[in-house]
């Protein structure tokens, strides 16, 4: 008998300490669980973050790829505005050089404007002197007929 009531506690000692390790177990499982359900949870927040930063990271993708177009483009305008400065600068000379030559034209024309008028100033001076001794001529010819 005290066999058997020392089996029997020995008995019930492990019950309990299996009921406890029971009891700890579904504590483990239902802290586990939580765990998982907090993990999951997490997990789709993390899913979404990252859905949403890779679409940002595409639209960033879109962005660069069409800066880049336009900075080719700008390149392109601005390889296109050099050559026609250059052009330009060419044309610029070219004027410089027609507005030099038409300037002396214009200075050697005035001068011989001015010299011109100098020589019609002395002929038309030389025409009254003529004109003034011719008269003067004429009426020391005449006088003495009249006489």
């Amino acid at each position: 008998v005290k066999l058997a009531e020392a089996k029997n506690m020995n008995n019930e000692v492990s019950i309990e300490e299996q009921d406890k390790s029971c009891k700890e177990a579904a504590k483990m499982k239902r802290d586990s669980e939580h765990k998982l359900e907090e993990l999951s949870r997490r997990l789709g927040v993390m899913e979404d973050e990252l859905k949403k930063t890779e679409e940002r990271a595409n639209s960033a993708d879109q962005k660069v790829l069409d800066l880049e177009e336009e900075l080719k483009m700008i390149g392109d305008n601005m390889k296109q505005l050099e050559v026609s400065e250059e052009n330009a600068l060419k044309r610029e000379e070219v004027y410089k050089g027609k507005i030099s030559i038409i300037a002396n034209k214009l200075k050697m024309t005035i001068n011989r404007t001015e010299y011109g008028e100098k020589s019609i100033t002395k002929l038309n001076h030389r025409i009254d002197e003529i004109e003034e001794n011719n008269r003067k001529y004429l009426m020391n010819w005449m006088k003495p007929l009249t006489t």
